[in-house]
């Protein structure tokens, strides 16, 4: 008998864990992507580009598809997802792996702020950043015409 495992992908850990879960007889590993990224990276799975319509979308997935497990392997910026995933997974009844990055450790001099508006505001004039916070956070930032921005995407 195969097991389904849905792997929420999108990172260089689900490529990772996508290639381990790869070589376990038995299993069967579908690797969804949110679809942003025109050319993502391989990973060795079954691959589904898209969303899922939320989290009743997702539990509708796992049950239509019989998933033995999620694992949820997604960007830490990636709330919204990680919510869907933790309420999809209690209405479906599945089993929900979710894995974290180490959190990284404040260095002398770093201010913590609770948003990113505030990390906007908080820059000085001309400042030179490097943003990292993908694309669709870039609001706060971009409203700052004194900043020169060099983004991660």
């Amino acid at each position: 008998m195969t097991a389904r495992i849905l792997l929420l992908a999108g990172t260089a850990e689900a490529r990772e864990t996508a290639r381990l879960l790869a070589a376990i007889p038995g299993l069967a590993v579908t690797a969804s992507l949110a679809g942003v990224t025109a050319e993502p990276a391989p990973i060795a799975a079954e691959t589904r580009r898209g969303g899922f319509g939320g989290a009743a979308g997702l539990a509708a997935w796992l049950r239509a598809h019989a998933a033995a497990a999620l694992v949820d392997a997604t960007h830490p910026f990636a709330a919204q997802m990680a919510a869907n995933a933790a309420a999809a997974c209690t209405a479906a009844g599945t089993p929900r792996l979710r894995l974290l990055r180490p959190a990284w450790e404040p260095e002398p001099g770093w201010r913590p702020v609770p948003d990113l508006a505030t990390a906007a505001a908080a820059l000085p004039g001309g400042a030179r950043v490097l943003l990292t916070t993908g694309r669709r956070d870039l609001d706060p930032f971009l409203a700052r015409t004194d900043l020169q921005l060099v983004l991660r995407s």
